[in-house]
Order: C-alpha cells, then sequence, then structure tokens
C-alpha cells in the first residue's frame, strides 16, 4: 500500500496546529492508474492536532471514497472555510462525512459526523465523532500539497494520466484554490 500525504504542523501563539491528510492507496488503485483511470477508490485517513479524525494511521486504513472525488472535495473544503461556509467531503456515499467548519476568522474545526443532520449542526454529532481545531492556513495548505502530491504520484505511475479530462480538471481546479485562497 502506497501512502501519500503529508503533515504539516504550524506555531500560532503558544498552540500547535497540525493537519495529516493521508492518502491509502494499494496496489488494485495502482492498476487501474496504470489502466489510464485516476478515479477508483482509496482510503484516506486524517489526524488534526494528534486527534485521529477517520482512519487508522498504525494500519494504513481510512474511509472510502473515489480518488479524485475526494481531492476535489478537499480543494471545495479550502475554498468553502476561507468563505466562512462549512466544507464537507462525503465518504461511501453518506454513511460518514467530514466536516470543515469555520469556528473564527482563523481557526476551522475538522469533524466527522456519522450523521447527516451533524453536517451543519456540530450538536447534532454523535459523541464518538472526533474533531480538532486547527487553522485555515493548515487547512489550506495541507490540502494543497495532499492534492499535488496525489497528482505527482498518479503521473509517476502513468505519465499519460496527466492527459485524462479529469486529471486536467483536477490540475486546474488546484491553480484555481491555491490563487483564490493565497495569503
Amino acid at each position: 500500500m502506497t501512502v501519500m500525504g503529508f503533515c504539516l504542523t504550524m506555531t500560532s501563539g503558544l498552540d500547535q496546529m497540525s493537519l495529516d491528510i493521508s492518502l491509502y492507496c494499494g496496489e488494485e488503485y495502482k492498476e487501474e492508474v496504470k489502466k489510464g483511470s485516476p478515479d477508483s477508490w482509496i482510503e484516506v485517513g486524517i489526524v488534526a492536532n494528534e486527534t485521529v479524525i477517520c482512519g487508522d494511521p498504525e494500519v494504513e486504513s481510512g474511509l472510502t471514497g473515489y480518488a479524485c472525488g475526494v481531492q476535489f472535495d478537499l480543494l471545495d473544503a479550502v475554498e468553502a472555510v476561507y468563505s466562512d461556509q462549512i466544507g464537507v467531503i462525503e465518504f461511501e456515499f453518506g454513511p460518514d462525512w467530514i466536516v470543515f467548519e469555520p469556528t473564527s476568522e482563523d481557526a476551522v474545526n475538522v469533524a466527522k459526523s456519522t450523521t447527516y443532520s451533524g453536517l451543519e449542526d456540530s450538536e447534532a454529532r454523535l459523541a464518538i465523532d472526533p474533531s480538532a481545531v486547527v487553522t485555515k492556513t493548515a487547512v489550506r495548505i495541507e490540502v494543497l500539497e495532499t492534492v499535488q502530491l496525489f497528482i505527482e504520484n498518479i503521473s509517476e505511475i502513468d505519465p499519460e494520466i496527466l492527459n485524462h479530462n479529469t486529471v486536467s480538471e483536477l490540475e486546474r481546479k488546484l491553480k484555481d484554490v491555491r490563487e483564490n485562497t493565497g495569503e
């Protein structure tokens, strides 16, 4: 299994904020990329300030979703929090969601929600749904680096994948988010 991810640690005053997004891509995924399909299932793990939001870093597993769809959702979440809105990533067609909700001008609560009502109402989340607050900057940098690494890794598996419409669109979206949320 290949892990694509970064861990960004930022210091804000006396508080340390960290966000780590890991993409777990198995051999089946690599074979699909070699066949020219970038959007097969992967697993995603997210750890914020040492709180496991989803996944299990020790066994390199996480919530499952379509690879490119997850990348687009991550970029959409960055745009949302920079517009002071809630960003959501849906996994496995709705049994689980990761919510990025601004809590202040500079901070974002990253939370798992196992209830649909918990997407917009933190009080409707279950007690077992983990969450942690990180900076908007940490979210932005981690997501941009993760998506960039994803594109680089799949292009190493199959350089022609960069010509795939979905990957070209993902590259454009990455560039746009970089430009529109630059600090």
